[in-house]
């Protein structure tokens, strides 16, 4: 049987993370991210000392730390690894919505009052759901600081793909840069974070599809 060979498309450094987590677990691991990761050319203001700070990615988390050492503020994220992410950060009181943007926004909800404090989602310029648009119409003062920019690579990762079993991927825009490439990949499998992530590589034909029971690394 040959041995599992698992490519890491997912951002640095979040990727050398996943990649030892997949080493522990018995496999071996490629990372050649399919995004990369920058600021953007306008930062927003910071969030008021009272606001409640939602992340759903680590990606958002280690942005946002690279622009304050402040770390006062109730944080919400999307699942337990952004959770652990923002912990590892010392922001003290975390709580995970452990599922979609669905789930952050029904603990929003149950959290909070809508006039209680405002609600600040720290994300890139592509952000999957309508968290904002949602607890705005439910009379929260929420808003989207773009704290980070993310752009596909231009060319395709030069890697061995005779020895490549599965690829991790970790969102919706890196499945479809993957996608964009239309590599041979009828051997592989693909692992994907989520449903949607796995919907953007339909005109791909792999040997497996398989999607995380939920958005989470440990999935």
């Amino acid at each position: 049987m040959n041995e599992v060979t698992v490519w890491i498309t997912r951002t640095l450094p979040g990727a050398e993370k996943s990649a030892t987590a997949f080493q522990q677990a018995g496999f071996r691991t490629v990372v050649a991210p399919l995004l990369k990761i920058g600021r953007p050319a306008i930062l927003p203001r910071m969030p008021e000392d009272d606001a409640v700070l939602i992340f759903t990615s680590g990606n958002g988390v280690d942005a946002f730390c690279n622009l304050t050492q402040d770390r006062h503020w109730p944080v919400v994220t999307v699942g337990d690894a952004t959770a652990q992410r923002a912990g590892s950060e010392a922001f003290r009181t975390v709580h995970s919505a452990a599922g979609d943007w669905a789930d952050v926004v029904k603990s929003i909800r149950f959290l909070f009052k809508p006039d209680q404090f405002p609600i600040r989602h720290i994300g890139g310029q592509h952000v999957r759901g309508r968290i904002v648009e949602t607890l705005a119409k439910a009379g929260y003062d929420a808003r989207l600081d773009i704290c980070y920019r993310s752009w596909p690579v231009h060319d395709l990762p030069e890697l061995d793909w005779v020895t490549i079993t599965h690829i991790a991927l970790y969102s919706p825009m890196a499945a479809h840069t993957l996608a964009e490439f239309s590599p041979n990949v009828l051997k592989m499998t693909s692992v994907s974070i989520s449903p949607a992530t796995d919907a953007a590589l339909e005109k791909l034909e792999f040997a497996d599809r398989l999607v995380a029971m939920t958005p989470d690394e440990p999935a």
